[in-house]
């Protein structure tokens, strides 16, 4: 008898990986927007916390030295959290108000 007929029956298993996908949105109103372009070389401004899928975020405004660019980032404050997202930065209207 070969030694695989003597081991019996193979286990069958399964397993399977599901994303989630979560949608939201966050206003960032700048107010005075022109008084934070003079900030020095990095240093930032940053939103409030807020939660979208269960994770913290904010946003953080870097104005940059030249003044013609600013650098706009979605950082994650869940610590010990690993998370993917995609994201859309867009100038709103003048006032959100």
């Amino acid at each position: 008898m070969a030694a695989s007929q003597s081991q019996g029956p193979i286990a069958t298993t399964t397993s399977r990986c599901e994303s989630q996908t979560v949608r939201g949105r966050h206003l960032y109103e700048i107010a005075g927007y022109s008084l934070h372009k003079g900030l020095d070389k990095g240093k930032f401004i940053r939103s409030s916390n807020f939660t979208v899928g269960g994770y913290d975020w904010c946003i953080r405004y870097c104005p940059e030295d030249d003044k013609e660019y600013i650098a706009v980032y979605l950082v994650l404050m869940t610590r010990d959290a690993e998370v993917r997202a995609l994201y859309e930065f867009s100038k709103c209207p003048t006032t959100l108000r």
